[in-house]
């Protein structure tokens, strides 16, 4: 709540007047995929911390580089909508059957 509390403000959408999509623990897919769609930077919490430290949070986010946005573990969404966003897992074929 730091972040809002003392100069961003929350969002339930990342539009193309989002400055930064901040992601943490369990991000949603739909959130993420908007971010991408719109051109959002999608950044983490510590290179946000970085910024602020250094006074200049652009800099921090443009030497952090794209945050690996397949590495993260998502949020399973509300309604299930992460389910429709997320590939689905693999499945082991079943070992066919012998005729006897």
């Amino acid at each position: 709540m730091f972040v809002v509390r003392f100069f961003a403000t929350f969002a339930t959408f990342a539009s193309k007047k989002t400055a930064y999509l901040l992601v943490g623990r369990l991000p949603g897919a739909s959130k993420l995929e908007a971010a991408a769609k719109n051109g959002v930077p999608i950044t983490s919490l510590e290179t946000l911390a970085k910024g602020l430290r250094a006074n200049d949070v652009a800099a921090a986010v443009a030497a952090a580089g794209p945050l690996d946005v397949d590495a993260l573990e998502l949020s399973r969404g509300f309604g299930g909508n992460a389910k429709r966003l997320m590939p689905p897992p693999a499945v082991e074929p079943s070992p066919k059957k012998l005729k006897t």
